[in-house]
């Protein structure tokens, strides 16, 4: 820069203004740093007083070029009278370099001392460091993501592996409920047990998270050591760490999870909040003192999440068995009983005997409540028992058990999709679907939640929204095939129901059957429903699906539908593709029998069913 430059500049009070500008835009920041954190501004503020200040920056140059500030006021500055040519034009140039540099400085300044933690935003499915155009204008997320991975146990024995999943499982819920927090669900955390891991970097590129959490366990005599890590997956770099030492026992083992939540909360900028903290003194609450109920109750507890009856029938029983020990060793012992309810309720479903296992079941959710009446899991258990046919169904208490479980506890997935599938049942398809969109949102996606779902939009006539959900291999899947094909004959256009049917592995003739039952005109039902039994041969899978309810509404086989289904068979009833069905007195019957209608009188009809003059009272499409 010329002498004679400086000094035009020094003259017309450009550099002092700077200066002084400069000073001012540091103290302001730090102002409305201080301002934003006590008032518990929005995160934008900050930013947009930066822009403020990067903006008038120019604009004060500008300013102090032209005018001048006298004795008289303010007035245009005087030329310079030392006659230097081309001095202005430089002058001028000069001046708007040093205002873009002065203004990106502010804001240069601020985004390298400003902490922002790493934020990772979803758009078009995959992860991205900005937010879909529905956010809003702000280019960062206001979610930081979180998967937590199994403790991996370092023991001589590896006996403590159920645990490690353990820790992992209560610490997924509490983190869950901490505002701006989105955690990974269990099924794709536990792709990666044991110690044979990828690098974080691409455990976190896989799962679409910012952050990995992970540990270690290891048992030595009486104490146990957990050790604990939480990684950048874009760096690959660790934000905590922390090893704990202590004697084995159930308080420290809370006291550890305690304190490993706070940690990272913490480290990621986040306030445990109410919800998280109520997770955590829940964690403790109804709990025991004991080493050896914790310990049946957890490996219980694992197994339940991963059973499966076809592959291990001996799964149910050692769960059953695991629970039972838990309530014995240490009969105070809340969500032992709790959890024991919930599995003796489950196993009805997979053919165990529906009298004992419901009178178990609501037994051990009443000795649960005896102990804290804030165990949400007894009262959905209590609620979805009140359906079961022996006796005692009332559709009010089921809906209100589930309802006051979700309050306790909103962030339980099963919860919502048992209600979900209650409210369906009872012809609130809306309503279901709603619980059921929160249980995938929950879980990170959730069959069940899914399957119930797409049978709901099904029965909506909304087969576009079916579609979507439905994964490619579950179009193969007959009973899909034909409810798709049960909701295209409803619309009227029956041209696609054939198309719709053959297309899967079973035998033609069967899936020809059922496709002329649905269309064909002066079709014979009792006969083509022995022809399609013949269609099975000697597949025991398909014979078993020729009896399904789904399968005989196809074939009008009314007589033959069970007058107690399974759940999921009792969709069958909404079916609305056959007058002779919809105004059926057997179908009346049901809704007599199961209770809906004593529901729909106290509480309202659902949008199929209106209140009329008839015998029933009712009529539903």
């Amino acid at each position: 820069m010329s002498q004679s430059l400086l000094s035009e500049l020094k003259r017309r009070k450009v550099v002092r203004v700077a200066g002084f500008y400069l000073f001012m835009a540091w103290l302001v920041l730090q102002v409305a740093g201080a301002i934003e954190d006590a008032l518990q501004l929005p995160e934008w503020f900050d930013g947009a007083v930066v822009a403020t200040l990067s903006i008038g920056f120019p604009i004060a140059l500008v300013v102090a070029w032209i005018f001048d500030l006298t004795r008289d006021g303010i007035k245009r500055t005087a030329p310079s009278t030392n006659g230097a040519r081309g001095l202005s034009s430089l002058a001028v140039a000069m001046l708007i370099a040093i205002a873009l540099l002065g203004g990106g400085g502010i804001a240069t300044y601020w985004f390298l001392t400003t902490d922002t933690p790493l934020r990772i935003g979803k758009q078009n499915g995959t992860s991205s460091g900005f937010q879909s155009a529905d956010t809003g204008s702000r280019f960062m997320s206001e979610i930081d993501s979180v998967a937590v991975l199994p403790f991996v146990d370092l023991s001589s024995g590896r006996d403590l592996d159920y645990f490690g999943i353990a820790i992992a499982d209560e610490l997924r819920n509490v983190l869950a409920r901490v505002k701006g927090v989105r955690v990974a669900s269990r099924p794709s955390s536990l792709n990666y047990s044991g110690d044979e891991r990828p690098a974080a970097k691409e455990i976190a590129a896989t799962m679409e998270v910012a952050y990995i959490l992970d540990g270690s366990l290891q048992q030595v005599g009486d104490t146990l050591r957990v050790s604990v890590q939480l990684i950048e997956g874009a760096k690959d770099t660790q934000v905590m760490s922390r090893t704990f030492d202590l004697p084995y026992s159930v308080n420290n083992i809370l006291v550890i999870q305690d304190e490993i939540a706070s940690e990272v909360v913490t480290s990621l900028g986040r306030d445990l909040g109410e919800p998280a903290q109520i997770a955590l003194r829940f964690t403790a609450a109804s709990g025991t003192d004991s080493l050896a109920a914790y310990d049946a109750y957890v490996i219980a507890r694992q197994k339940f999440f991963t059973r499966n009856r076809v592959d291990n029938a001996e799964d149910f029983e050692e769960i059953t068995h695991g629970l039972e020990d838990a309530t014995r060793i240490d009969p105070e012992f809340g969500h032992a009983w709790a959890a024991l309810a919930m599995q003796y309720y489950t196993t009805i479903s997979w053919g165990g005997d529906e009298t004992e296992l419901t009178r178990k079941a609501r037994d051990a959710a009443e000795r649960a409540l005896a102990l804290d009446t804030d165990l949400a899991l007894a009262h959905a258990v209590l609620g979805v028992t009140a359906t079961l046919p022996d006796g005692r169904i009332d559709r009010v208490a089921a809906i209100d058990g589930l309802s006051q479980a979700i309050d306790l506890d909103p962030l339980e997935p099963t919860l919502r999709s048992w209600r979900g599938q209650h409210w369906i049942e009872l012809g609130f398809f809306t309503r279901g679907i709603n619980d059921l969109d929160e249980t995938i949102r929950l879980t990170v996606g959730n069959g069940v939640a899914n399957f119930w779902t797409i049978n709901a939009q099904l029965l909506l006539g909304d087969i576009e929204a079916a579609l979507v959900r439905l994964p490619s291999r579950g179009r193969q899947n007959l009973r899909f095939r034909v409810l798709y094909a049960l909701a295209i004959t409803a619309t009227g256009e029956t041209q696609g129901v054939r198309s719709a049917l053959l297309q899967g592995n079973e035998p033609e003739k069967l899936l020809q059957e059922i496709a002329d039952a649905l269309v064909a005109e002066d079709y014979d039902f009792n006969a083509g429903y022995k022809r399609a039994v013949a269609a099975t041969g000697d597949d025991e899978q398909l014979q078993r699906s020729i009896n399904r309810p789904y399968l005989l509404y196809v074939f009008r086989q009314y007589d033959r539908l069970p007058k107690e289904p399974p759940l999921s068979g009792r969709l069958t009833w909404w079916f609305s593709t056959h007058d002779d069905f919809r105004r059926s007195e057997i179908r009346y019957q049901y809704f007599h029998d199961l209770g809906l209608t004593d529901f729909w009188q106290e509480r309202g009809f659902p949008p199929r069913c209106v209140p009329d003059n008839s015998a029933e009272g009712f009529t539903c499409d």
